[in-house]
């Protein structure tokens, strides 16, 4: 891959297969879920990634926050810009209303590469 990386790549989405997602998401799921053991009580995390695909955004969050009752989504406290919110639902999919608090910058909407940034408190 050249200097340009994945993001102005035109053939990223047709070389990832299904399974190379779902082990992606697998993995995604597991590191974010291990990471929060790391943070302190009422300590953050923040996830973020290259990607606007849900599957590797909300889904991995939501599936993180069902398997632990000790992280909530928390709203960013500055609005630099105007971004846009984290989807609640994707295709037959329904995420946590929390999930809206998530950051969401499309390329064809905000004039930059595609991110997700969710950021996540570890409650007391």
């Amino acid at each position: 891959m050249g200097k340009e990386g994945f993001s102005v790549d035109p053939g990223r989405k047709t070389r990832t297969s299904l399974l190379d997602l779902a082990i992606m998401v697998k993995r995604e799921i597991e590191l974010l879920y291990s990471l929060a053991d790391l943070v302190e009580k009422n300590g953050l995390l923040v996830y973020i990634t290259c990607s606007i695909a849900p599957e590797e955004n909300e889904y991995v969050v939501n599936k993180v926050l069902e398997a632990r009752s000790d992280l909530e989504v928390v709203e960013p406290p500055l609005k630099l810009f105007n971004y846009a919110k984290g989807l609640t639902e994707y295709r037959s999919l329904k995420f946590k209303d929390e999930l809206e608090h998530c950051i969401r910058i499309w390329p064809h909407i905000h004039g930059l590469f595609g991110y997700t940034i969710c950021l996540l408190r570890k409650r007391n």
